[in-house]
């Protein structure tokens, strides 16, 4: 028997900005309906809180599959309500197999790819009536609305029948993603410690920090909101040469030759646009009452499967080190609150308690590029344990340094040039730089190809490296080593500047298909599938995982096999050489 369910809550949190497991917590949170329907039957909208709760302990009892669109949120709410623990086993997520596939994670935009019955739009309204506190406090109830509230009823039993005919219509999900699935809410379920005083203090050290900030702006320019670019802009231009934005990059560049009054906005200007304090912010927002923050990793967020980061993004951390200063700097801030800008995106990572054991993989995605691609002499550095940008530098010749062939080697796998050196801290004039790339490419003669192989795959079909795909109508799939297929659904082949090019209708919009880009998303979603391998083992070995990001796995307390988890090479890997470094820490760093 399948249940097919749905919920509508409400409680005076924000549930975008604070999570499910902190929304549930609430102490005003309640279900306001219960809408589900058992197999192919009727549909039914339970909104006495009796009767929710005999059903829900009823239909939780007596079948092995729920399905619902974000389901976790689901079990979730349920949970609470019934005021057990629900295991994400009994639970099957629409939108996590919409992912699989290639298809819209919202509800709406996954019925109208599927062609089934659509999703009321009523929705939004509706929920923000009924949901979401009125501006005075309280709530909208039934009795106040009643016309709107039978509304509500009616796009709750629609919502059901959509998710059903979704569900019906999709592919199934694969034995190995439903495994992943089920250790990622684990992960989310369990949480990461959160330093609360630390993060609190680093709260209001921030919030000063900016006050001082937008009143030193004010002084120096006069400018009413510190906070707008229009009037800095008109400010920068009226005081001497004007500036084409405040972007970071147009920031840094003019740092180099301003001098001054105008100089030290653009400084001040940096540090009101620093997020560092925003993350102490996002972490005590979904900090549940144990001192957890939960739900921080979002199943699927980017086409390649890879997740994406909610909250802390922890894919997303300043890239600031105290080393030894850590403790000392802790110190500082929380007995006089006075720390300075780059200490206060230093300790965003110091914010995160352990103990923790973390490993992360080596050059992961030149290993899998090379691999791929076979180009077979990286892969031999790997396996000896040569370090590869030295053994870049050795092969392209002419004297190349360490960094050359550092620089080369992360930015030069996916078919980039100049502007690709320079993003990853290539050195030298732009002459060095294109001789980089024309030596780097000399010696990585099956990447190179890999790209082309690549790009006439996708426009025909057909075979590269250790790539299939597919090409129906105006879908591709791409087959990759793992067995996972990435669906890429309404290309479009059009006469382009070289050729034949093909348009993929993503979900922000048409983007260019090509080989290095085609190069870049099989390589980040093989590294992906590893990853995910060792979630699966380090999770079924009984250790706590708390985090991972893209290379990198998170566990509380000590693993001393760790790194050997990660670098077992999965058995569709024949031939890829893995390693993986791990280190003990008291407090999160990389």
């Amino acid at each position: 028997m399948i249940v097919f369910l749905d919920t509508e809550t409400r409680a005076s949190l924000d549930l975008r900005k604070v999570g499910a497991h902190r929304y549930v917590q609430c102490p005003d949170f309640t279900i306001l309906m219960l809408q589900y329907a058992v197999g192919d039957g009727p549909v039914h909208v339970l909104t006495d809180p009796e009767e929710i709760l005999h059903a829900a302990d009823v239909l939780l009892a007596s079948t092995e599959r729920v399905v619902a669109h974000n389901a976790a949120f689901d079990r979730l709410v349920l949970g609470t309500f019934l005021d057990r623990d629900l295991e994400p086993q009994q639970w099957i997520d629409t939108r996590v197999i919409a992912a699989e596939h290639g298809y819209p994670g919202k509800l709406e935009e996954l019925a109208v790819a599927l062609g089934v019955t659509p999703k009321d739009s009523a929705g939004t309204r509706l929920i923000n009536l009924f949901s979401k506190p009125k501006r005075g406090g309280g709530f909208n109830s039934p009795e106040d609305r009643p016309e709107d509230w039978q509304q509500f009823v009616d796009y709750g039993e629609n919502d059901v029948i959509t998710l059903r005919e979704a569900y019906y219509r999709l592919p199934e999900q694969s034995p190995q993603e439903r495994q992943v699935e089920i250790v990622d809410q684990h992960i989310n379920d369990r949480g990461i410690k959160i330093d609360i005083p630390l993060a609190e203090a680093a709260v209001a050290a921030g919030q000063a920090m900016e006050k001082r900030a937008k009143e030193e702006i004010i002084r120096l320019t006069g400018v009413e909101n510190p906070g707008s670019v229009q009037q800095l802009l008109a400010w920068f231009e009226s005081s001497g040469e004007p500036l084409p934005d405040l972007r970071a990059a147009t920031v840094r560049k003019a740092l180099e030759t301003e001098s001054g009054d105008r100089k030290r906005v653009l400084e001040l200007r940096q540090q009101i646009s620093l997020a560092s304090h925003k993350k102490f912010v996002a972490a005590l927002d979904r900090t549940c009452a144990d001192g957890r923050a939960r739900g921080s990793f979002f199943y699927g967020g980017a086409h390649t499967l890879r997740w994406a980061g909610r909250g802390i993004q922890l894919q997303n951390l300043p890239r600031a080190y105290l080393g030894d200063k850590e403790d000392e700097v802790i110190e500082r801030l929380l007995s006089t609150g006075e720390v300075d800008s780059e200490e206060l995106k230093a300790l965003v990572r110091a914010m995160l308690l352990g103990p923790f054991t973390v490993a992360d993989y080596g050059a992961i995605e030149a290993r899998v590029l090379a691999w791929l691609a076979g180009e077979e002499w990286a892969m031999e550095a790997f396996r000896a344990g040569r370090d590869i940008y030295v053994e870049t530098a050795n092969r392209m010749g002419d004297n190349m340094t360490r960094h050359d062939g550092k620089t080369a080697t992360l930015g030069l796998g996916y078919g980039g040039g100049i502007q690709a050196l320079r993003n990853v801290g290539g050195d030298g004039d732009d002459d060095h730089l294109q001789s980089l790339v024309v030596k780097w490419r000399q010696t990585n003669q099956r990447i190179v190809k890999f790209w082309d192989d690549l790009n006439k795959a996708y426009l025909h079909g057909g075979k590269a490296g250790r790539i299939e795909i597919k090409a129906v109508g105006r879908n591709r799939f791409l087959r990759l080593p793992s067995g996972r297929v990435m669906s890429y659904r309404g290309v479009k082949l059009v006469n382009g500047r070289y050729g034949r090019e093909a348009l993929w209708e993503s979900s922000r919009g048409p983007k260019k298909m090509w080989g290095g880009l085609l190069a870049e998303n099989v390589t980040q979603a093989t590294a992906r599938d590893l990853l995910a391998a060792a979630l699966i083992r380090v999770d079924a070995a009984g250790y706590k995982i708390v985090g991972h990001v893209h290379d990198e796995i998170i566990v509380e307390g000590r693993c001393e096999e760790l790194s050997d988890l990660m670098s077992i090479v999965p058995d569709w890997g024949d031939g890829l050489a893995l390693a993986a470094e791990q280190e003990y820490l008291e407090r999160y760093r990389k």
